[in-house]
């Protein structure tokens, strides 16, 4: 029960991630340049920020650095693709799709490689769910076209990725592995220089990095601490519950928190059949959670 509510405390945090990713979203626009440079600074404040917390140490081995590595890429980009699917649709949507993946691909995971069973309720739990994403699903209309899905799709497997190398990090027995808090510093330090590394590439993308850029540093640092913070709640999760149990409770919670605030934050009317959806997260997540 107690990992459980701080899996809904991890849920609450991704969610006001999304929200205030959003705020970029709509100041800097959707290029690539724009993802990249979010993904530049977010991955350096949050290595600050997450080293000065653990009071400026950070364990390192060879598995973690490799592991946080894959997180990189797989974060990194799926929040770049978000920014595009974003400004096509509102943020539920998005963030049904990416937490579908989140919880679907590592419950594969889990039944076939770790052996993790699942009782009736809960199986019932992930089809309410699956159900509900249908049913949000049933939003999108022809001018969103093939591009929308196919984002869609690509944050669905590349959300689900993260939660795999999340699991993966937590469970190894072999390698030698860091504690959580180190953990999210590697990973936002691999962020930080991966992108870094590829802004030369770059066109000359007007973003205005200048304007407003005090309050672009507070929303990126906001971002940072906020899904960092989720994170570290996540690998405690991780090391504590069956993934089957585990990324359900977070996608479920993670829906209705981002439905809420996409309808207190950006004054979005939800259709009936994104209420319709939101609620049934909500009885899944209440079973999994009991």
């Amino acid at each position: 029960m107690f990992y459980s509510l701080l899996m809904l405390l991890a849920a609450f945090s991704y969610a006001s991630n999304f929200a205030i990713t959003k705020v970029y979203q709509i100041e800097k626009g959707n290029g690539i340049k724009a993802g990249v440079v979010f993904n530049c600074i977010n991955g350096l404040l949050g290595a600050l920020l997450f080293l000065a917390f653990n009071g400026f140490k950070c364990d390192i081995t060879v598995y973690s650095a490799i592991m946080a590595f894959l997180m990189t890429l797989f974060a990194g980009f799926y929040t770049m693709i978000g920014f595009k699917i974003m400004s096509m649709g509102n943020m539920t949507i998005y963030t049904v799709f990416l937490m579908l993946g989140g919880m679907v691909v590592p419950y594969i995971y889990g039944v076939i490689f770790l052996n993790e069973t699942i009782t009736l309720s809960k199986f019932i739990a992930i089809i309410v769910i699956i159900l509900a994403v249908i049913t949000q699903s049933g939003k999108i209309n022809a001018k969103q076209s093939f591009k929308y899905y196919l984002l869609c799709v690509l944050v669905f497997i590349l959300n689900g990725g993260c939660s795999i190398v999340s699991k993966m990090h937590q469970i190894e027995q072999i390698h030698n592995i860091v504690d959580p808090e180190s953990f999210v510093i590697l990973k936002n330090a691999a962020r930080f220089l991966f992108f870094a590394l590829l802004i030369p590439f770059l066109t000359k993308e007007n973003i205005h990095l200048k304007k407003n850029i005090s309050k672009t540093l507070i929303v990126i640092g906001g971002s940072a601490i906020i899904s960092g913070l989720g994170y570290v709640l996540q690998l405690v999760g991780a090391s504590n519950l069956p993934a089957t149990i585990q990324f359900p409770i977070i996608t479920g919670g993670t829906i209705v928190f981002s439905a809420v605030f996409d309808v207190l934050v950006y004054k979005a009317r939800l259709s009936k059949l994104q209420v319709i959806s939101v609620v049934l997260c909500v009885i899944a997540t209440i079973i999994f959670v009991l």
